[in-house]
């Protein structure tokens, strides 16, 4: 299991674009990620899920990364998150 901290910095806060890409990229994988926003979780691979986490400038969220390919989720998460999206 990996995971993966980030505070939202963005005055839009985790808005359809940013969530659209993570649910694109999750989709790409074998791995399960869950979504954390204060005792929320939502599955990576859905939107509308990820949306429903209301997270906004200066949420801290938590990737959690759980499965055989984790390890290039991870690294393809992490570089996403880094640039701010």
């Amino acid at each position: 299991m990996e995971y993966i901290d980030i505070v939202i910095k963005n005055k839009l806060g985790f808005h359809i674009r940013p969530a659209y890409r993570i649910a694109q990229l999750a989709h790409k994988y074998q791995s399960e990620i869950i979504i954390e926003n204060c005792g929320k979780r939502a599955n990576g691979k859905n939107i509308m899920e990820i949306l429903s986490l209301l997270a906004h400038d200066g949420s801290r969220l938590r990737f959690i990364i759980k499965g055989e390919d984790e390890g290039d989720v991870f690294r393809e998460l992490k570089r996403f998150l880094d640039g701010n999206f």
